[in-house]
């Protein structure tokens, strides 16, 4: 089968337009739309996801020819991040966000093992011009670039870039030396752009680094002792909630919206301020639990997650040599900056510099930055 990536990129815009087609459908009446809020929100979800697509798959092609990797290789690691969200674009029809445990139709897995099942369990892949022997590899990619973190056969990294030689493919599910060198790189390099975009999508305003809302959960407190807490009136609150009154008592979440909230109470914890200030990466779900969580932590987060779990050294230059941090950080208003300075300032001058001053001359990133950035860390004063 004659392996052609724009052939590919070609089937899977016409697999997008047919979810943006069901969204359509799932929202239309014969007399009118029924919700054309939903309709738009869902249509919106698509685009991000379709631009999001395209800029990692553009940029994995890149990222493999800086790095000097052969033609065929190139075509596998770009198709790979074609495919790697096709499961996003079902979530569009199905859900109103892109949080998975609220996808019921994932059936408890996250996007990325979905998007596994619907390829090769399911067989979607019939639908695409990908020779037998590529396929399971490509599935291992796209399953694996959710992964908080990588290890054994999938963190192994190859010694000789002739060992990136897709020949040697043969599609089985049991995988020889040769073939989980192949399969490793490309789970590495899929998720590193991957991880990349979603702190670019903030330049985009995609993924916006002020939220319009806060979710607090409600815990049997009064309306009145939300509203003091944050600095919000009752009157906003209920406003915002589309409340008849203040009864919250068989509420579990309230929105409190951000525009007039009290700026302190965004800021971090200072337990989790301190973990991430010392380079400890903690782990989201629970974060997330937690009643102080907001898009303020969310974004200390991103940072230290990310930047520690990239794999390859030109990516972490890439970083820096478009000030993408710098770019960000410009992007809050300056009643925000406070709040996210310092993580900005230690992602930037001590993970991002002591990463590339441990790896100077090497193709990845070794695992083990601790003890400069300890070092780092304490002359700072964080």
């Amino acid at each position: 089968m004659n392996f052609n990536y724009e052939e590919n990129e070609k089937i899977m815009l016409e697999f997008i337009e047919d979810c943006r087609r069901q969204i359509k459908d799932k929202f239309f009446s014969e007399d009118k739309i029924t919700n054309e809020e939903i309709r738009k929100h869902r249509e919106e979800m698509i685009d991000i996801k379709l631009n999001h697509t395209m800029r990692v798959a553009e940029d994995v092609a890149k990222m493999s020819m800086k790095m000097n990797l052969n033609i065929d290789f190139t075509k596998i690691v770009k198709v790979s991040a074609l495919l790697h969200d096709i499961a996003r674009f079902n979530q569009a029809v199905w859900a109103d966000s892109f949080n998975d445990r609220n996808c019921a139709q994932f059936n408890g897995m996250m996007h990325a093992e979905y998007g596994y099942h619907l390829l090769y369990v399911n067989n979607k892949f019939k639908d695409f011009q990908i020779p037998k022997n590529y396929q399971f590899a490509i599935s291992q990619a796209v399953k694996y670039h959710q992964q908080k973190s990588l290890s054994g056969d999938l963190s192994i990294h190859f010694e000789n870039k002739k060992e990136l030689n897709p020949e040697v493919l043969t599609g089985y599910e049991t995988l020889n030396n040769s073939e989980k060198i192949i399969v490793a790189t490309l789970v590495q390099m899929v998720r590193d752009v991957d991880m990349l975009d979603i702190l670019y999508q903030h330049l985009t305003n995609e993924f916006p680094v002020i939220r319009p809302f806060v979710t607090y959960d409600v815990c049997h407190d009064h309306l009145s002792q939300i509203s003091k807490h944050f600095g919000i009136s009752e009157a906003e609150i209920m406003a915002y909630n589309k409340l008849d009154n203040d009864d919250i008592s068989n509420m579990e979440t309230i929105k409190i919206p951000t525009i007039h909230m009290d700026k302190s109470k965004l800021a971090v914890p200072q337990d989790i301020r301190d973990a991430f200030l010392h380079n400890i990466d903690l782990d989201l779900v629970t974060l997330q639990k937690r009643r102080d969580w907001t898009f303020i932590t969310g974004m200390w987060w991103r940072l230290i997650h990310f930047i520690n779990n990239i794999n390859f050294t030109s990516n972490l230059e890439l970083v820096k040599e478009k000030e993408l941090l710098d770019k960000i950080y410009e992007m809050y208003p300056d009643e925000y900056k406070p709040l996210v300075e310092d993580i900005f300032t230690f992602t930037k001058e001590v993970v991002i510099n002591a990463s590339l001053k441990i790896n100077q001359g090497s193709e990845f990133i070794k695992e083990n930055t601790g003890e400069l950035i300890s070092e780092k860390t304490k002359k700072k004063g964080y």
